[in-house]
This record gives structure tokens, sequence and C-alpha cells, in this order.
């Protein structure tokens, strides 16, 4: 009778240690890769789009919306980033050379960007603050 007591025992410890590693570690980490990865997935299509606003090709509410779309990955990434990911995962992503916060910042200046060259040079800081 002792051998169940013990194996109910190491099972709730096994699934109470899971449960800690999933719900704090392994799901803010998913959620961080995922808005990092959507914002470099926005980035050549908020170019596109401004490109051809510039040559009169598009309308201009398609970058306006695109704008916003990278207003709103900006602060969900910031969000991921100070809220969610835990200390040694920012540590780690800091020996990376990796900037969550620079790359938010450069984004939202990005949104407000209407020059051509300068929305190139600032997309390649982006890609550079999250290592894309």
């Amino acid at each position: 009778m002792n051998l169940i007591y013990f194996a109910a025992f190491v099972s709730f410890v096994l699934g109470a240690s899971s449960y800690i590693i999933v719900r704090f570690w392994v799901l803010p980490i998913y959620r961080y890769r995922k808005h990092r990865r959507a914002v470099a997935e926005s980035l050549p299509r908020y170019r596109e789009a401004r490109v051809q606003e510039s040559s009169g090709a598009a309308e201009e509410k398609t970058a306006d919306a695109l704008s916003a779309n990278l207003r709103k990955q900006a602060a969900a990434l910031s969000d991921a980033f100070e809220m969610d990911v835990p200390h040694w995962y920012r540590m780690l992503l800091n020996s990376r050379g990796e900037s969550p916060v620079e790359a938010a910042r450069l984004l939202s200046k990005l949104a407000n960007t209407r020059k051509s060259d300068h929305i190139q040079q600032q997309i390649q800081q982006i890609q550079a603050a999250l290592n894309l």
C-alpha cells in the first residue's frame, strides 16, 4: 500500500511542476516569439504599401491600417517582453543582443514615417533590434 502512496505523490509532484513550467515559462516565451514573428511578417507589407501609396497605385487607407497594426504590434511586443517573459529569458535575449523594447519604439516611429528611404532604414534597425 505504501507503493501506491509513493506513486501518487510522485505523479502529483511531476504534474504540478509540469504545470508551473508550461504556464510560466513555455507559454509566455511562445507568445513573445509569436509577436516577434508577426512583426517580421508585417514589415515587408508595410514597406510595399507605403511605396505603392507614394506612387499613387494604392489607397491611403491600406497604409493607414497597416500603420495602426504596427502600433498595436509594438505595444503587444513590448507588453509580452516586459510583463510575461521570465527574467532568465530576458537575460538570454540581452546576451543575444535582442532588444524588443527598442524594436517597439522603432515600430511606433515607423508607423508615422512616410519617406521610402527612411522607412527602409527603420526597417533595417528593427530587424537588427530583433535579430531577424
